[in-house]
């Protein structure tokens, strides 16, 4: 037998005996969900007995990211370009593949990850196609390039690869550690620089189609600094919006006093809107100056979204902040701060009202949310773990889980009292590490392998699945994680018993009428769902707005080769005003350019002539409203129209013949109409 043949036998075995198992939940991102809460839902709250079940044979070099968890699978992303599927059930591999060339470390201006840089973030997994998204930093013999590629995650075929380095970007100087995530069909990509800081680095998001069709950045300023570097990336709330936060900024290196989106945290409204120019929102601390001159970066770690439309957010500076995520108050605009004497690096978690701090020296930190005055929310410190204790948190299996790079230990923390329920030696990890937990079982990267322990027993799951319907549009979001928000992840799966609340909110022009299915019902905004079963649930949305009409169209004078035209246009009820009109005409008549001046009126609803302006292309012809219109009537008399002698030979024989027109209507808010017209010449 070929060798090529054997393998490929070997891979379809192991994935058969993954498949063959059964069914298991999934961690596809970092910290199981696109707002970071950390927490594993697949794992009874009742602890087992701690063992440590496995260890992966050598990955051949460190890894940073977080193990991810698809299908029975563990996926690892390593310095070395490797990536690896393990049997989540074994630790043995299942399939590899080579990212490319590596960087070697000294071909970068500066940096600790040695000896090579390769997939530093961590990977992302769409549940909905089965795709795994990884960023690799290649060396092509001269240049480093970062690359997006895709792969199958079930069988590791490769899929697409797409280089992602920004226009005008470094890719020397610019490290990609932040993990992925995703956001309405998109995937999301922070880059910042090497440690050190060295050279001229930016802070760069960057959102690419999932299909790879289309690249879109944002660029934090047009000096050195804003990294987006923090280990636990964008977060991204259940209407897609996009959560980042940034390091010091320009005016660290120049002296600038002008704000430059250092040391804050941005607001994107899709990742569809990042793309050149300002975020949608934003926060900074009102002392941001200082942070950015003592290089106390806000984005050291991410924002952790919380329930009630709250984000959490602390950095270098040792202080926490609590943000409205409806309106984050751009400068001193907090909700609430305090000190937390926890300087954080990572990434944090928060489950039951409790926000977990991943922080560098201390041990991690405990805070108790307190949300009963509304639009006042605050914290108070509930326990400090021990102190060296200083990776990123998630909370599993009835504990709160933190490793100590710096050590060596895992520990398993009560989420009451932080009292220590588990204290494991482990071979040496790298900065900030966080471990991943499925179905009772927690994941480890521990320098180039990663061990497997039991920490509980593994629960039934169920699949919550949201299907939209109707004339309108809306989305729904649960209110537990990991976070079914549709459109997008309109199907999650939880444990058996869990109850869900859906909330219903109607786009633009649409209202919600009703639910069925699933045991919801009427109209009320909200239904919970009791997870016995696999539920599906419907939300109707129906349009409230008429769409543009057209009236009172005629055409006359074909005949004599001297036509005209005329008809007018509506706003659709409840809709907003004209903007635009755009006409085509059928073949036999074309516009005049000359003639436009005099040969077309448009007048208003009030009888008066409206203002516009003209523009000709390819025989189309666009009228552009200088202010918007309710309705609006196009009169397009001789001089405007031009009559061929066939068209106006056929109309005098053929009086009857029908002529077809396309009109489209565009409103205020550029929705736009087709408005087809048939005329007798």
């Amino acid at each position: 037998m070929k060798s090529g043949a054997r393998t490929c036998l070997l891979v379809l075995g192991a994935l058969l005996a993954v498949w063959a198992a059964p069914a298991r939940a999934d961690w596809t991102t970092y910290h199981a969900d696109a707002g970071r809460s950390g927490v594993d839902q697949s794992s009874a709250s009742t602890p087992l007995p701690f063992a440590a079940e496995w260890t992966s044979p050598n990955l051949g070099a460190n890894v940073y990211a977080e193990p991810l968890v698809y299908h029975g699978l563990v996926i690892v992303a390593t310095e070395g370009n490797d990536v690896y599927a393990l049997n989540e059930t074994t630790g043995q591999v299942v399939w590899h593949m080579s990212a490319g060339t590596p960087v070697p470390s000294g071909k970068l201006p500066c940096g600790d990850i040695t000896p090579t840089v390769g997939i530093t973030s961590t990977p992302v997994v769409d549940p909905a196609t089965g795709t795994l998204y990884v960023v690799a930093d290649q060396w092509d013999g001269s240049h480093a390039h970062h690359t997006l590629i895709a792969y199958s995650a079930t069988t590791g075929a490769q899929l697409f690869t797409k280089n992602v380095d920004p226009a005008g970007a470094i890719p020397e100087n610019q490290l990609q550690r932040p993990a992925l995530n995703l956001s309405g069909g998109h995937v999301l990509i922070g880059f910042g620089g090497n440690d050190g800081d060295c050279a001229s680095y930016w802070g760069w998001l960057v959102s690419v189609a999932e299909d790879g069709s289309s690249t879109s950045a944002w660029q934090a300023l047009t000096d050195k600094g804003d990294a987006i570097w923090g280990s636990s990336g964008p977060a991204v709330d259940g209407a897609g919006a996009v959560y980042v936060a940034t390091g010091n900024g320009s005016s660290t290196y120049n002296g600038s006093s002008a704000f430059d989106y250092g040391d804050s945290v941005l607001k994107f409204a899709s990742a569809a809107a990042v793309a050149p120019g300002s975020p949608s929102d934003y926060f900074a601390p009102a002392d941001w100056m200082s942070l950015n001159s003592g290089d106390a970066d806000l984005g050291s770690s991410g924002p952790v979204l919380l329930p009630g439309n709250l984000a959490f957010q602390d950095g270098k500076g040792s202080t926490g902040y609590l943000l409205s995520t409806a309106s984050l108050g751009h400068l001193g605009g907090q909700l609430y701060q305090a000190s937390t004497g926890c300087a954080s690096f990572g990434g944090d978690a928060y489950a039951n009202g409790i926000i977990y701090v991943a922080c560098a020296s201390g041990g991690t930190l405990a805070l108790a949310l307190n949300t009963t005055s509304p639009g006042h929310p605050t914290f108070s410190q509930l326990w400090r773990g021990p102190a060296d204790a200083n990776g990123s948190p998630i909370i599993a299996g009835g504990r709160v889980w933190v490793p100590s790079f710096s050590d060596g230990v895992l520990y398993g923390l009560d989420p009451q009292t932080g009292a220590v329920d588990v204290k494991q030696s482990t071979p040496a990890m790298e900065h900030f590490t966080s471990p991943a937990a499925s179905d009772g079982r927690l994941l480890l990267a521990t320098g180039p392998t990663v061990e497997a322990y039991t920490v509980a027993a593994a629960v039934a799951n169920q699949t919550l699945t949201v299907t939209e319907a109707g004339t309108g549009a809306g989305a729904v979001q649960g209110d537990k994680a990991p976070t079914l928000v549709c459109p997008g992840a309109c199907s999650q799966t939880y444990p058996s018993g869990t109850a869900v609340t859906l909330t219903e909110a109607p786009a633009s022009r649409s209202a919600f009428a009703g639910w069925s299915g699933g045991g919801c019902s009427g109209t009320a905004s909200t239904c919970t769902v009791t997870l016995s079963a696999d539920v599906h649930v419907i939300a109707t949305f129906t349009s409230t707005e008429g769409k543009p009409t057209v009236s009172g169209a005629s055409l006359s004078g074909v005949a004599r080769g001297k036509a005209k035209l005329t008809f007018t246009v509506h706003a659709g009820s409840r809709a907003p005003a004209l903007r635009s009109i755009v006409v085509s005409l059928p073949a036999g008549l074309s516009f005049e350019r000359k003639g436009l001046g005099r040969g077309l009126t448009v007048t208003g609803a009030n009888g008066k002539r409206a203002r516009f302006t003209t523009k000709l292309g390819h025989g189309v012809l666009t009228i552009a409203l200088r202010s918007a219109q309710r309705s609006v009537r196009i009169a397009l008399h001789g001089r405007a129209l031009s009559v061929s002698r066939k068209l106006a030979r056929e109309a005098r024989h053929k009086p009857r013949r029908t002529l077809r027109f396309v009109v489209k209507a565009t409103d205020a808010d550029g929705s736009t109409t087709r408005l087809p017209l048939k005329l007798r010449a």
